[in-house]
């Protein structure tokens, strides 16, 4: 092991805890320009429920267009507060994820004393991450969620009362901040209950040390689980139902999306392979926890998103196992020759990681990512301009009706009941983007049906726009518009009996 003396420990955290954070700091400049334009779904759901409007996406329709409940609470008290929201979201995203990388460092601190160079090795590993940062900037849940599955892993050890209580706070907290919280909470009772009864045979004992993990489940997240299913009319968020089929292409898809994330990880997974074999029996339930998660991605497809935003929770836990690998092998290398080639194996794993961010397909798709920056604009442009009654379909359902404030009909379903209901989901296309039904679309009669993403197309990319288009019915109602708003051209289709939005629109391209 390498052993310093406690000054040189104080000098060594001073000297690079301050690189760490300005590495992570770094990396979350450089994906500055990307602000993913589902965050916006949540603002609308929380500035609806602020302004009294309920806790819905258009006003009326009791439809669970989230799975981040925690989150939409925590953006509501922004619109509360008076604060710049989108602002405030992207803080708490980057907030929550230098909360993780705190808890990774105080907990590997307080476990190995003795390895203080690895901890700082592995902290600043975990904070150049690529996908870590660009999940910390996107103003989603995901650091949220990351941050409390991870304290509520370490926190668990079921031996001891309080222990499993707070472990279940954690792990209810991100039950309402993702769904999937529910994994970790199956997984722990359950080993806790099998764990106890083996070490005591006392069945009792056992179902005593399960319900004190259990009981924040009990008492907080059951009714609030009664309370929504009231609400809205169904076990599951409407997302699920919009995203998520039986079909074996939907599972060959998370089996390749998974795949794809081992490949590009495999200089840190394979080591941290070997660092819970060397410590299988004290960190089992970390084992379970990444096995299980990871099947529930496999069995949900995967994710649309850049950046592996559902196997973003496991990062700490993969770092951890890291941290294992390289403390065995260091106490068990004899040779200083040897041991010399750890520090280069090292370097090379973060000069391999920090690389990705200029040279991964997706990292690239993220930098040049303007949906949000167009929406805001064309949203904006809508609100000022057209009447306050004009109703949108479109497939970006973010920022174009969080700042137009338009009643908005979600063409890929995520917000739109009927269409998460009564539509198959194949499995084979984009996750998320299977979904679309130009008949019904045209039944709800829009005033503006946008193709493609918010700045719109004359031409269809997704199902619902293909449905439309090959409709005779859309072309016999709908005229084709193409509005320069500032240096952003948008297309969009406009109904034609609608006069008055005719009007507005011939009267706005005369001016030009």
């Amino acid at each position: 092991m390498i052993e310093l003396s406690h000054r040189s420990k104080q000098i060594l955290f001073l000297c690079c805890v301050p690189i760490v954070i300005g590495v992570f700091c770094a990396l979350v400049y450089q994906f500055r320009s990307w602000y993913l334009d589902d965050a916006f779904i949540s603002m609308r759901y929380a500035r609806n429920v602020v302004e009294g409007k309920g806790l819905v996406f258009n006003v009326g329709e009791h439809v669970e267009g989230y799975t981040n409940f925690a989150w939409v609470m925590l953006l509501a008290m922004g619109f509360i507060a008076q604060l710049n929201v989108p602002f405030f979201a992207r803080a708490a995203s980057i907030f929550f994820a230098v909360l993780t990388l705190f808890g990774v460092f105080m907990y590997l601190r307080a476990k190995y004393r003795r390895n203080p160079v690895f901890l700082l090795i592995i902290l600043l590993l975990l904070a150049s991450n690529g996908d870590f940062a660009a999940w910390s900037n996107s103003a989603m849940e995901t650091m949220m969620f990351t941050c409390f599955l991870f304290f509520g892993a370490i926190t668990f050890d079921c031996r001891s009362y309080k222990p499993l209580f707070l472990s279940g706070f954690l792990l209810t907290m991100a039950m309402f901040a993702r769904p999937e919280g529910c994994i970790p909470v199956v997984l722990f009772s359950a080993f806790t209950a099998v764990s106890s009864f083996i070490r005591t045979k006392n069945y009792r004992y056992s179902l005593l040390h399960a319900g004190s993990f259990l009981l924040p489940v009990l008492l907080l997240y059951a009714p609030y689980f009664f309370i929504r299913y009231n609400y809205y009319g169904y076990l599951f968020p409407n997302t699920f139902y919009a995203k998520v089929g039986n079909s074996i292409l939907q599972v060959m898809r998370g089996i390749r999306y998974t795949a794809n994330f081992i490949f590009d990880y495999v200089f840190l997974i394979v080591p941290a392979c070997f660092g819970y074999i060397f410590f299988f029996k004290r960190y089992f339930h970390f084992v379970l926890l990444i096995l299980f998660y990871m099947g529930y991605v496999v069995y949900v497809g995967g994710d649309p998103f850049p950046a592996y935003r559902f196997l973003i929770p496991l990062s700490p836990f993969i770092y951890i196992g890291y941290f294992f690998f390289i403390c065995k092998i260091y106490s068990r290398l004899k040779l200083h020759a040897v041991r010399r080639l750890l520090p280069v194996c090292i370097g090379i794993t973060f000069v391999v990681q920090v690389m990705q961010v200029w040279y991964r397909h997706d990292f690239l798709r993220l930098y040049a990512d303007d949906v949000t920056r167009v929406g805001r604009k064309i949203g904006m442009w809508i609100k000022e301009y057209l009447p306050s009654d004009t109703v949108i379909a479109l497939n970006a359902v973010g920022a174009v009706p969080y700042y137009s404030r338009l009643k908005t009909i979600d063409m890929l379903g995520l917000t739109d009941e009927y269409l998460a209901h009564n539509n198959s989901k194949k499995g084979g296309g984009l996750a998320g983007h299977e979904l679309g039904d130009g008949s019904y679309v045209l039944s709800r009669q829009p005033d503006i049906i946008v193709f493609s993403g918010p700045w719109g197309h004359e031409l269809p990319l997704f199902k619902g726009d293909y449905d439309l288009y090959a409709n005779p019915l859309f072309f016999e109602k709908y005229l084709f518009y193409t509005l320069p708003i500032q240096d952003i051209i948008f297309c969009c289709y406009v109904r034609k009996d609608n006069r008055y939005l005719v009007a507005v629109l011939d009267d706005f391209l005369s001016r030009l």
